[in-house]
């Protein structure tokens, strides 16, 4: 079998800063024949209820090899936080053309990416905040957790987690603003009493992979 999906979105995130009234995607054809793409946005929790942007146009037809901008509009005065960072998902299904052919599979390929939401004036620069999250190590029922505390008013998105430079910790997720994220692992690997740092990566507003930081966790 054969899958394709043609549709690429620039960006592997949507920032929409506070001070703007609206902000664009931009999105491309790869492949040799046309595409409808439907675009819409969810809140946090994965729903589209109360939503205070609006996605225009939200269905679109792509030709071959074209580029195409969604421009993402905020239609609420809702009060977001004005200390910290909100957080919406953005959504794109490509919708093939339907095939011709006999004993053809085709699905609806939907590309996820998170929106933030940021407000105007914040405490500290973006740039700055991954370099401020404090390690801490904690054990509950019998299961080791490393858990990382973050003091930005930033969505800190870690990419690599590791222990003591060797042990891989799975699957590290975001850290939310003002708020702590805990990561569970195989305590019979490493000791707790031999663990003494930390070193990660993070995805930054391009969606590059910042360099390795390193952290001291500090002893029980």
């Amino acid at each position: 079998m054969s899958a394709f999906a043609g549709i690429q979105i620039m960006g592997t995130r949507v920032i929409f800063l506070g001070d703007k009234k609206e902000t664009s995607v931009f999105v491309h054809n790869s492949v040799g024949k046309p595409t409808l793409l439907q675009a819409w946005i969810e809140n946090a929790q994965g729903e589209e209820a109360d939503v205070p942007f609006l996605i225009t146009p939200s269905l679109l037809r792509i030709e071959s090899d074209q580029q195409a901008v969604l421009r993402i509009l905020r239609i609420s005065e809702e009060n977001f936080p004005e200390d910290k960072e909100s957080l919406f998902w953005f959504n794109a299904k490509e919708i093939p053309e339907a095939s011709t052919g006999e004993n053809v599979l085709q699905f609806a390929m939907t590309t996820r990416l998170k929106l933030f939401f940021r407000p105007a004036k914040l405490a500290i620069k973006v740039g700055d905040a991954y370099t401020k999250l404090s390690w801490h190590l904690s054990e509950k029922d019998q299961q080791a957790v490393l858990i990382a505390r973050n003091p930005t008013p930033y969505f800190i998105t870690l990419s690599s987690l590791k222990i003591n430079g060797q042990l891989e910790v799975p699957a590290p997720h975001m850290v939310p603003p003002f708020s702590e994220a805990t990561y569970p692992f195989d305590k019979n690997k490493i000791p707790l009493k031999q663990i003494h740092d930390v070193s990660y990566k993070i995805i930054n507003d391009y969606g590059v992979e910042t360099k390795v930081i390193n952290a001291t966790i500090p002893k029980q």
